[in-house]
């Protein structure tokens, strides 16, 4: 039986038929995300369970596909998008102890990705959707998530590029710091967290580092405050 099948107006993935635009994508794609962020310092205790993230990952994939495309060919493309990128990451991981290049091109690659998920469903919440529902709000919630994971790939792909970029990093096996240790610093550097245990070194590190913060504070801010006004709005008008 095939796991994934994909017609004009529904997708059919492990046995479930999902109408497009599926209507609870951005649940779907929030618990994957937050699924795939839980796992991280789980894999850092238990490596034998490292197999589990490509799992998720697949998982990830599949809801971001979902969460924009509204029907059957945008979903092949989106997959496609996503099939290459993951294929990119998995040969990174391999060689980039060879070819250092090459993972640094994967996570470009998986940063664009990401940055076109977050970027749709910041405009469906932002410009589409007209009524504050559960809908809107995991699609909001999605759209933080996915800023912090954006520049995760984005530290990483800078240290791959200038190593010691970022000061504090644990290397994994081979020398190559996994992908956890640049989400922990991108979520502390988007909620201005301020450890202290990673910063930044390079002037590209510090740029990014203040860039993530200001703009999760204006996210926070401008679309939390387009969210309360909307909903202010609704309840007078009921």
């Amino acid at each position: 039986m095939p796991v994934l099948i994909i017609g004009d107006d529904a997708v059919r993935f492990l046995g479930l038929e999902m109408t497009l635009p599926y209507p609870r994508a951005y649940q779907t794609l929030f618990i994957a995300l937050l699924g795939l962020l839980v796992l991280y310092p789980v894999l850092a205790i238990y490596p034998p369970l490292d197999a589990l993230t490509d799992l998720f990952v697949g998982l990830v994939l599949v809801a971001a596909a979902l969460a924009s495309a509204t029907n059957g060919t945008q979903f092949r493309i989106t997959m496609g998008i996503a099939a290459l990128g993951f294929v990119l990451g998995f040969g990174a991981s391999l060689l980039s102890a060879d070819v250092p290049a090459l993972g640094a091109v994967g996570r470009l690659y998986g940063l664009a990705f990401l940055a076109y998920v977050a970027w749709h469903v910041l405009h469906d919440v932002v410009m589409v959707n007209r009524r504050v529902n559960a809908h809107m709000i995991y699609g909001a919630l999605c759209v933080y998530l996915l800023i912090g994971l954006t520049f995760a790939f984005a530290f990483s792909a800078l240290e791959s590029v200038v190593p010691g970029a970022i000061a504090g990093l644990d290397e994994g096996s081979e020398n190559r710091t996994p992908l956890g240790e640049f989400t922990y610093f991108s979520f502390v550097s988007l909620t201005t967290l301020g450890f202290g245990d990673f910063y930044p070194v390079s002037p590209l590190a510090r740029t990014l580092s203040y860039s993530e913060a200001i703009i999760g504070q204006i996210y926070l801010t401008v679309v939390l405050a387009r969210l309360v006004a909307l909903y202010v709005a609704e309840s007078r008008h009921d």
